[in-house]
């Protein structure tokens, strides 16, 4: 006998626990992972990337960009939830809102010379002389022009459209219900969605904690859960349970604040770095994969230099009567990571106190600089955006400045340029650059969803959903 591979079946209710604050399904305004996820799925972006990092049409089915022009050209039959069809005039709406509406103004800079014209309901043409588009510009969602072009978009952010949206995405908003300290949002099929979907209905169960979210995926019989920590799983005993590692373009490093000595000191950053065996820390830390630049792991084959030997030597005096506050988020991979880093540290005479703290509130003694070292995540993005954190004029919690690089990054245009600024930022030691981690999440009986993603961000596990289907009773 041979086994029949099993057929996707249609219908059933996908539940999620996950957490955060929930006072906006715009996809523009979502801030907490709850609402970014849930505004992801009621929105489609013109464009996004694939499991495999490459640029595709979503809202558009083909998209020419040039060096003073572009053109975008919409996919047919693609419909606004109230059955509106989605056509350029939207598009040339959503544009005139990033220039002319004050909460847009994170837009307003790519946009506000940028002229559009239509040429039909489906496609529009972009010039910009003298300035360039990234693709990464595109990847953006529309607002529905008919529907809220009588309002005053000036107080666009307390629309009730905001909490009740209509978009145009595979599944639409049907309620939002309070149940104890829950929120539950229910999401319906879009019957005139352009793909086959198989799942019937979408319910968030919003808690205030992923701590909270977990024990309700572990007490029920939920279909995912928002983010499963790591130390978690060795704990599941249910085989109806998968992990699905989403590969971010983000790093993990340990940075140094130069304002601190004997940290403003060049070489004992750079023997603090040749102290850590990064080999170590990548077998001891699930799913990690080692990187030695301010880059997403795999991007080239540098190497650190590990010399122990040559570190304790140089170190040494300098912490005699030093000890160094290692700060870090108070979750599992950055304790396991910090505590190996101490182990470490302790060979070449270098003594560490261990800080966790809330993850919020590290984050704002960061920007204060209130922090001698630190395990932090940042992200770069696709673009490989390093300026917010290696730029003299942007926020860079560990002081650094460079008015060389400064100027590189005002120029850089592709991802040679970019990785030899990352590398020169590497050779003035901020941070000891670690590894990159996936954001790993959980379902239960589902099936579809793949094993090997890449993405912007977490939300974009949500990509294919398509093709998600559960497995059911018979």
């Amino acid at each position: 006998s041979q086994k029949v591979a099993e057929a996707p079946r249609a219908g059933g209710t996908y539940k999620e626990a996950t957490w955060g604050d929930l006072k906006t399904l715009n996809p523009f305004f979502a801030s907490s992972q709850a609402e970014k996820d849930i505004s992801s799925i009621l929105f489609l972006k013109l464009i996004d990337v694939n499991d495999q990092g490459k640029w595709q049409g979503v809202l558009l089915d083909k998209f020419e960009v040039g060096e003073n022009e572009a053109i975008l050209e919409f996919r047919d039959k693609v419909y606004w939830h109230n059955g509106d069809p989605v056509t350029t005039d939207d598009f040339i709406f959503t544009i005139d809102v990033f220039k002319t509406v004050k909460s847009f103004s994170l837009w307003q800079k790519t946009w506000q010379d940028i002229s559009v014209e239509k040429v039909s309901n489906k496609k529009v043409v972009l010039t910009y002389p003298n300035k360039g588009l990234l693709l990464l510009n595109l990847r953006f969602p529309l607002l529905p022009q008919k529907i809220l072009k009588e309002n005053d978009l000036s107080k666009i952010q307390v629309f009730e459209f905001n909490i009740k949206p209509i978009g145009n995405g595979p599944y639409q908003f049907e309620s939002i219900e309070t149940e104890g300290t829950k929120k539950i949002v229910t999401l319906t099929k879009f019957d005139q969605f352009y793909k086959e979907i198989y799942i019937e209905k979408m319910q968030f169960f919003v808690d205030y904690s992923l701590t909270e979210a977990v024990k309700t995926f572990k007490g029920t019989s939920f279909s995912g859960l928002v983010q499963m920590p790591l130390e978690e799983i060795p704990n599941i005993k249910d085989r109806r349970v998968a992990e699905h590692p989403l590969a971010l373009p983000q790093y993990t490093a340990l940075f140094y604040n130069q304002k601190k000595s004997p940290l403003d000191d060049k070489e004992t950053r750079q023997m603090m770095d040749a102290a850590i065996n990064r080999d170590q820390i990548v077998s001891n830390v699930q799913f990690v994969q080692k990187t030695v630049l301010p880059l997403p792991a795999g991007m080239t084959k540098d190497k650190a230099i590990f010399d122990q030997v040559k570190a304790k030597e140089i170190l040494t005096p300098k912490f005699k009567d030093k000890e160094l506050k290692l700060s870090y988020p108070d979750s599992y991979i950055y304790a396991k990571t910090a505590e190996l880093l101490k182990a470490q540290f302790s060979k070449v005479g270098v003594k560490i106190k261990l800080d966790p703290a809330p993850e919020l509130l590290l984050w704002s003694r960061l920007q204060k600089g209130d922090f001698e070292i630190a395990l932090w995540s940042e992200s770069v993005g696709k673009a490989l955006d390093l300026s917010r954190w290696y730029s003299s004029n942007q926020l860079n919690f560990s002081s650094f400045s460079s008015s060389d690089i400064d100027e590189r990054l005002a120029t850089a245009q592709n991802e040679e340029a970019k990785i030899e600024i990352a590398r020169l930022i590497r050779d003035e030691f901020p941070a000891s650059f670690l590894y990159s981690a996936p954001y790993v999440w959980a379902s239960r009986n589902l099936r579809g969803v793949g094993d090997k993603h890449s993405g912007e961000e977490s939300s974009d596990r949500f990509r294919n959903l398509s093709s998600w289907y559960l497995v059911q009773t018979k």
